[in-house]
Order: C-alpha cells, then sequence, then structure tokens
C-alpha cells in the first residue's frame, strides 16, 4: 500500500495538486475564572458578569455564563474556566496577570486576541472522545486573524470528532491569518488529534495549520505533534499535520515537529507541507489562502520532523513526511 515513515531527510516531493480538504468550525462558548465548570461559557467585551461567578461545581451543570473580559484581566490568581460543552472567547483578552487554564469537553473557540503578562501561561485544552456520535467538530479553532501570546509557556491541546460521514474535523485548526506565538523563551507545544466513531469521509486532520497563520517562538522551543484519524474505505487526506500555507518557526530554539496519519483511503500522509492556495467548498473555508508557501524552521536551532503514513490495505501515497507545491 505504500506506507512509508520518513525524516526531513528523506522526504518526497511531488508537484502536482489535490483535493482541497473540506472543513467545519463549530462555534463554542466560554467561561471564566476559578474552578468554574458549566456547560457553555462566553467571554465576552461588554454585558456579561463583570465578577468571577460562583458557578457550578462539576462537569454536570446546565448553566450558561457570559463573562467580561474585564473579570480575567483583574484576576490575579490562576485562572481555571471548565465546561462541558463550549467554550468561547469572543472578545480579545489583553496583558492576563495569572496564568490561564481554559478545558472545555466539547469545543473551544477563540476569535480575539489572547495573551498574557510575562512569566505567565496559557493552558487551553479540548477534548471530544466522549462527545456523542454524530457531533463533529473540531477541538480546538483559532479563527478571525485572531493570535494567542503567551509571555511564559503555551500549550495547546485539541481532539476533534468526527462521528458522521458528511464532514471531516480536525483536533486544532489554525484559520488563515491566525497565530500561536511565545515570547521570552517559554516552551510552545501544540498537540492535536481527531476521535471518531465510524467515519467515512475521511479529511480528519491532527493539527492543520491554515495559510498564513503560524505558531512561533522567538528563542524558546516549539514541538507540534498530530495524529489523522480515518477508517478503511473513507475519502483519506487524514493528516497527522498539515502545514497549508503556514508556517512554523523559532529564532533560536528548536522545532520538533511528529505527525501520525490516520488509516483511511489514500494519502494518509504524516505530515504534509505545501500551499493549496484558496479553494471553494460548501462552508466557503479557504484551506490554504492566498499564501503561496509553507514552512518548518528555525534561525539557529535543530528542526526535527518525524511521519508516519496511514493508510490500510491496498491504500496509497502514504508518505511519512510530504514536501509539496509551494513547501
Amino acid at each position: 500500500m505504500g506506507k512509508t515513515s520518513g525524516s526531513i531527510a528523506g522526504v518526497r516531493r511531488a508537484m502536482k495538486g489535490r483535493t482541497g480538504l473540506r472543513r467545519r468550525v463549530l462555534s463554542v462558548d466560554l467561561l471564566e475564572s476559578r474552578q468554574l465548570l458549566a456547560q457553555s461559557i462566553s467571554i465576552v467585551a461588554t454585558g456579561g458578569s463583570t465578577t468571577i461567578p460562583a458557578g457550578a461545581s462539576d462537569f454536570n451543570d446546565t448553566g450558561t455564563y457570559s463573562i467580561d473580559s474585564s473579570a480575567l484581566t483583574a484576576a490575579t490568581s490562576p485562572i481555571v474556566l471548565h465546561a462541558t460543552n463550549q467554550i468561547l472567547f469572543q472578545s480579545s483578552v489583553s496583558g492576563l496577570q495569572a496564568s490561564l487554564d481554559a478545558y472545555s469537553l466539547g469545543n473551544i473557540t477563540v476569535q480575539s486576541n489572547l495573551s498574557t503578562l510575562p512569566g505567565y501561561d496559557i493552558t487551553l485544552r479540548a477534548d471530544n472522545s466522549a462527545a456523542a456520535a454524530g457531533t463533529t467538530q473540531d477541538g480546538i479553532d483559532i479563527v478571525n486573524n485572531a493570535t494567542i501570546t503567551s509571555k511564559g509557556n503555551l500549550t495547546i491541546a485539541g481532539v476533534g470528532d468526527s462521528s458522521n460521514t458528511s464532514v471531516g474535523a480536525n483536533g486544532i485548526y489554525l484559520q488563515p491569518g491566525t497565530g500561536l506565538a511565545v515570547v521570552g523563551g517559554g516552551s510552545l507545544t501544540v498537540d492535536g488529534s481527531v476521535f471518531g466513531a465510524a467515519s467515512t469521509y475521511g479529511h480528519n486532520v491532527g493539527v492543520l495549520v491554515g495559510g498564513g497563520s503560524s505558531i512561533t517562538n522567538d528563542t524558546g522551543p516549539i514541538t507540534v505533534n498530530g495524529t489523522g484519524y480515518g477508517t478503511a474505505g473513507d475519502r483519506g487526506l487524514d493528516y497527522g499535520v498539515l502545514v497549508d500555507g503556514g508556517s512554523i518557526s523559532t529564532g533560536s530554539g528548536s522545532v520538533t515537529v511528529n505527525g501520525t496519519g490516520g488509516a483511511g483511503g489514500n494519502s494518509d500522509n504524516g505530515v504534509l507541507v505545501w500551499a493549496s492556495g484558496t479553494y471553494s467548498d460548501p462552508l466557503s473555508l479557504g484551506t490554504g489562502g492566498t499564501s503561496t508557501s509553507a514552512s518548518i524552521t528555525s534561525g539557529s536551532g535543530a528542526v526535527t520532523v518525524n511521519g508516519t503514513g496511514g493508510g490500510t490495505g491496498s491504500s496509497a501515497n502514504e508518505f511519512g513526511v510530504l514536501v509539496d507545491t509551494g513547501g
């Protein structure tokens, strides 16, 4: 079936086009500070609670919470946001003076800038593995040109749900023009995968870095781990890590990218670096955007790219690491 494992040194190049990925991004609601657990939580500019609500005490809470961003920026002790369904950063939250840990058992969507002061960390976790069959949504979506900037450590971990046959899912999706950044030498870790019951659609990507989006660190290390999800007979394209017109780079730290393709149809590459350009789909979500290049680089540190191709049976083009057009 042509399944391979590879490093960047043994990459295979292909200059022909590929089928565009059809993407779906679901919105999410978000919560606030301390150990507040709720079904849906939204961080808003105005009109929400200006203090941290008492909230619920467990993931069985069915409440919906709307919280002003000022409640988060005023916090001086660690901020913990927990929700069973949705967390949405609708408004920008700038200069957090406490570390943030947001954890959803559904989706997290960041649609405005999020940042900390020096020494404080950001951790976002979304895990759809317990979601009901047929949900199909990404784990974490960064949208609307939003950038998450930590001046401590930054950890982004998402598990998408692909439990139906009509659309694929991503563990982590950086839409075109968005970014993850660390300033000050901290570590940046991205870990994405997809969970599914019996998906036959394919296009389930662990970490998708869209056109013009970036994962950057000034001097510290970057680690990106992605695992695609697929089932025999699906449409394939279940990539572990897809850098599609985006970039992963650090000034002087190391970069490590590990990708494992899903067990799907054809072209379930572990790591694919290319620039697909804009394409049309029913949801009008272009992955490659207008970018004509994609890259994984370090100014002076080591760059390691490891990939294991997926696929099953007679599936083909299951490369471990593939650098294609624009990569």
